[in-house]
């Protein structure tokens, strides 16, 4: 059996908003912004947009 992990990423994203903290955006205008971030990413920059956070082992599994 396989060993797999659940990996956990940040995603670097900008939005402009009319406050500091982004407390007024909508989350449209959010979820709009990192799709747009991730769909502007080329394979060779996807790594330096994402920060590893954490991971754990899951169930074993028969995916093999």
């Amino acid at each position: 059996m396989t060993k797999q992990y659940n990996v956990m990423f940040d995603v670097g994203f900008s939005i402009v908003a009319n406050d500091e903290r982004g407390e007024t955006l909508r989350p449209s205008e959010i979820r709009f912004a990192i799709i747009e971030r991730a769909m502007s990413l080329r394979d060779d920059e996807i790594r330096e947009a994402v920060g590893f956070c954490d991971s754990y082992i899951l169930e074993e599994s028969n995916n093999e």
